[in-house]
């Protein structure tokens, strides 16, 4: 395969819708009927949590010996990231494959996520994956990620996210996060959101028809690889969905594989510490629940002197965000990522008082980095495609081309 037929599919693929102009999965579903699907489904939902429970979920059932498929978004560096199998990305060449058989199944018409979510499902099947573990994109009632039957649902928690396209309470977001139930299905609940939020979830999934229960995150203790008080409860999540599948017949019990395996687990971007002068911890916090949970975190992450770089997307609540990361560092950069959607670096600027503006993430890290000196630490945050940029720029790895970036 060369590199242009690559580039062709995800310059073609970016050009596609974000959503759906018409409400409903039936042209999802009627392209998923003529695809081969793996025989066994997971989903997970949630406001925050939902990939680093996916990679513990995927790790664990690898652990056991089960061929597992991964699906995520968004990516960091490169589109083949979102299709993971036995804890690999999957190639350029599989993509292509998968896109030819999604194509002849009617996928002309579908939107960016929905032809995404296709990939997958299609991949997945091509490679003799056993257990799909899919992460629902927005929401859940209407995600294409619906359109597979699932054995096992999780919502992580829920918080305030998306409120344009999910509404603007905790009440609302909790109905179209639990849209992802389905009846006679067990829901496994997380503690991972608002408190108020589980009460919410619980009652909209026993009113989808669902089987809620409930994780227990003091229940599950282990040395987890992913740092923050946070990524327990997303093991408790994940040790629960595996328990459930196994009450399902879905898969045997295995607690020693199902323990190292969510143990083991890690996520690019997620707290994750890179190792240089000075060293660089990212992470995709994105929201305001998401910040207040890396700001705990960071205190026994960082060295002094400490700056962070922020780069957040247009659509969300720049001040909610900035402010708990704030707090934990002692001097701030604002940038802006080369995604469409990212929030001009003055305006960010406008709220966060004595930030510095810089003119791109490689500069804003040169210059934070100068700030604190080698013996410091640099916090690049606030999107995920801040994150992936960062992440590039500090080790290198390879990238699609910049100015290919979904909708």
């Amino acid at each position: 395969m060369t590199a242009p037929s690559y580039q062709q599919l995800i310059a073609d693929l970016y050009r596609r819708r974000r959503f759906g102009v018409e409400l409903g999965l039936e042209r999802m579903v009627q392209v998923v009927r003529g695809l081969e699907r793996p025989p066994r489904i997971v989903r997970v939902a949630g406001t925050n949590g939902k990939g680093s429970t996916c990679a513990m979920i995927a790790g664990a059932l690898a652990a056991a010996g089960i061929r597992a498929g991964r699906y995520s978004s968004p990516h960091l560096c490169r589109f083949t990231e979102r299709f993971v199998i036995d804890g690999q990305e999957i190639s350029e060449d599989q993509l292509l494959a998968a896109a030819s058989r999604v194509d002849a199944a009617g996928g002309a018409e579908l939107t960016f996520f929905e032809y995404a979510t296709a990939l997958a499902i299609s991949a997945f099947a091509a490679a003799g994956v056993e257990v799909a573990v899919l992460e629902v994109g927005l929401g859940g009632r209407l995600d294409a990620t619906r359109a597979v039957p699932a054995d096992v649902v999780a919502i992580t928690g829920v918080g305030l996210d998306h409120q344009k396209w999910l509404g603007e309470t905790l009440e609302a977001i909790a109905v179209e996060k639990a849209g992802t139930c389905e009846p006679g299905v067990p829901a496994v609940i997380g503690r991972g959101g608002e408190s108020e939020g589980l009460e919410l979830l619980l009652g909209a999934a026993t009113e989808a028809g669902a089987d809620p229960v409930v994780s227990a995150p003091e229940l599950y203790a282990g040395p987890l690889a992913m740092p923050g008080a946070h990524q327990r409860r997303n093991a408790a999540v994940a040790w629960t969905v595996l328990e459930v599948a196994a009450e399902q017949g879905v898969l045997e019990v295995d607690h020693v594989a199902w323990r190292r395996g969510i143990n083991q687990a890690r996520l690019p971007a997620r707290l994750e510490t890179l190792a240089g002068a000075p060293k660089l911890v990212i992470d995709v916090a994105h929201n305001a629940q998401a910040a207040r949970a890396l700001a705990a975190a960071l205190g026994s992450l960082i060295a002094r002197p400490a700056a962070a770089v922020i780069g957040i997307s247009a659509d969300k609540d720049a001040q909610a965000i900035a402010a708990p990361i704030v707090e934990a560092v002692d001097e701030v950069f604002v940038t802006s990522s080369r995604h469409s959607r990212a929030m001009p670096a003055d305006y960010l600027a406008s709220v966060i008082p004595g930030a510095t503006v810089c003119k791109s993430v490689p500069e804003a890290l040169a210059v934070a980095s100068s700030a604190v000196g080698p013996d410091g630490t640099v916090v690049a945050c606030g999107s995920v495609f801040l994150a992936g940029e960062a992440r590039a720029a500090r080790t290198g790895e390879h990238t699609d081309p910049p100015d290919l970036t979904e909708p």
